[in-house]
């Protein structure tokens, strides 16, 4: 345990060879400090496809065997916009984890990971053309349901593109 001017205690000491008989052996009196320990801190952010809900990141403290869990807690800056808040919009973040031990043999540290959300892919559903389309008529009224996925859907106005039949 964490611990400053510990007694260290030698053992095992041998004096060998021809000489070995002109000398007596004193165990050493020694101290030694025992200072906290960094933990290694993962973090696990994600790829992730636009649904309109936060994906955040999650993160592990191990100690230096690399296996047990350190006790503490994390929080969490995402970048951008620099915040704590877990990103909802298409786009790419990075994650910092800061990690605070309450293990006092452990140090505080930090970590860093990725996510990434991709743009959803909307499809058109159920589409109807309100009217009869007359040759060189600019636009027309189109009816339909706009599906951004997982029941997603997407507010304001889709234009629609018809190019002239073969």
């Amino acid at each position: 345990n964490l611990a400053n001017g510990i007694s260290v205690s030698v053992t095992g000491l041998l004096l060998s060879g021809a000489q070995s008989g002109n000398y007596s052996l004193t165990s050493p009196s020694l101290t030694a400090n025992i200072t906290q320990a960094t933990p290694t801190v993962t973090v696990t952010g994600g790829t992730f496809t636009y649904d309109t809900t936060a994906h955040a990141a999650t993160a592990t403290a191990v100690g230096v065997d690399g296996h047990t869990a350190v006790n503490g807690s994390f929080s969490y800056t995402y970048t951008p916009p620099g915040t704590s808040t877990a990103p909802t919009n298409a786009g790419t973040y990075s994650v910092s984890a800061s990690f605070t031990s309450t293990d006092p043999n452990y140090a505080n540290t930090s970590g860093s990971g990725s996510i990434t959300i991709n743009k959803a892919a909307p499809t058109f559903q159920g589409l109807a053309v309100s009217q009869s389309i007359t040759y060189g008529t600019a636009s027309i009224g189109v009816n339909g349901k706009l599906n951004a996925g997982s029941g997603i859907v997407p507010s304001g106005t889709a234009t629609v593109t018809i190019d002239s039949a073969p």
